[in-house]
């Protein structure tokens, strides 16, 4: 595919995290695609100044009940200013635009329709769920690209429409390095000659379903007392969680170690990942893709849209994350099975390395975009 002279404007304001998008983004442009964003995400805004790609900071805002005349006053401004730089984009060939977030789609897709440029939603998780009914109407015009049959199979429920197009999220395999953990000094220095099972996961402490992975852990605990739980993630209930994991007699098998600029650090220890949140984000998706290539099983919620990366009984289990003793016996089961640790694991490994890809992923999307 001849990429020379192609063009995606990227448009729309996200607070998700997407700094995984990155090197998929490096990818697209290495390839020839040319780059451009319009809005106000500061991962994007300073990937796109920092290799001088072309960008227009712009906000859109989030039409709620507090959508005040201001708001709208600022957002005319915003769409003005952008519909005359659509005017010049228009005189630009094979250009395609990528929205990111609902609140631009529903500000602009009629715009860019009447432009006769092609339309692309960019499905991000978390980021998927509105009711608006205009936004529905408007799905019908556009590519609606996500990254789980999950968030396809919910938007299709929820009432959109248009063509939908689901890729496989990917990796940048040759360069996703291993770094020493924190908690392999920690275990050094306390036990220098015990062997840990440790299980990691990523969740803020607000979640409630740590306090059923906390029994799952108690559970498992009466047969693995060498047990450890890392759980990645912030908030003020650290407190509250260590008095409920002392209550529990886990104290000293729980770490929580707060938020991480680096969560990928924690995987050269890990003995399996789990992933306990309903909804994931993005982060969620892409991190567990890592913990896969570090050769982890993977225990997940099912319908959480973790499903099309794990597969049942192959790479790890989906579950329901509401009961403990499932979850801990899930956890029992690979501690004590050295061969299926490793089936499981190596099988993780094999699936990030042939669908999960960073390749794939830009292939896939070039095919869309």
């Amino acid at each position: 595919m001849n990429n020379t002279n192609k063009k995606i404007l990227i448009i729309g304001s996200v607070n998700t995290d997407i700094s995984y998008l990155k090197a998929f983004l490096f990818d697209i442009h290495k390839k020839g695609i040319s780059l451009i964003y319009w809005g106000d995400n500061e991962t994007l805004l300073e990937l796109f100044k920092s290799n001088n790609w072309s960008f227009e900071k712009m906000h859109f805002f989030k039409v709620n009940k507090f959508f005040t005349t201001t708001k709208w006053l600022m957002q005319l401004f915003y769409l003005l200013k952008l519909n005359k730089k659509l005017k010049i984009i228009m005189s630009l060939q094979n250009i395609s635009t990528l929205i990111i977030s609902n609140n631009a789609k529903l500000f602009i897709s009629s715009m860019i329709i009447k432009r006769g440029l092609k339309l692309n939603w960019l499905e991000i998780p978390t980021e998927t769920a509105t009711s608006v009914l205009s936004l529905k109407k408007i799905s019908k015009k556009a590519n609606l690209i996500t990254f789980s049959s999950i968030d396809r199979n919910n938007l299709k429920k929820a009432g959109y429409g248009g063509h939908f197009k689901t890729i496989e999220p990917g990796l940048d395999l040759k360069n996703l390095k291993r770094q020493d953990s924190i908690f392999q000094g920690l275990a050094r220095l306390d036990h220098p000659k015990r062997k840990f099972f440790t299980i990691g996961t990523i969740t803020p402490l607000n979640n409630h379903r740590l306090e059923i992975l906390f029994k799952a852990i108690a559970r498992a605990q009466e047969v693995i007392p060498n047990i450890h739980l890392v759980i990645v993630g912030g908030g003020p209930e650290k407190k509250t969680l260590m008095w409920l994991a002392k209550r529990m007699g886990i104290e000293s098998s729980v770490w929580l170690v707060g938020e991480q600029a680096n969560k990928r650090k924690w995987l050269e220890n890990l003995d399996l990942y789990l992933s306990i949140n309903q909804e994931i984000t993005i982060d969620d998706l892409f991190f567990t893709l890592e913990a896969m290539a570090a050769k982890l099983p993977i225990i997940a919620n099912f319908g959480s849209g973790l499903d099309d990366l794990v597969f049942e009984g192959k790479n790890g289990y989906l579950t329901c994350m509401n009961d403990s003793e499932v979850i801990a016996q899930y956890i029992i089961n690979i501690e004590q099975d050295a061969k299926l640790k490793e089936r499981l694991g190596q099988a993780s490994l094999d699936r990030v390395t042939k669908h999960f890809n960073l390749e794939q992923m830009s292939i896939q999307f070039e095919k869309i975009i």
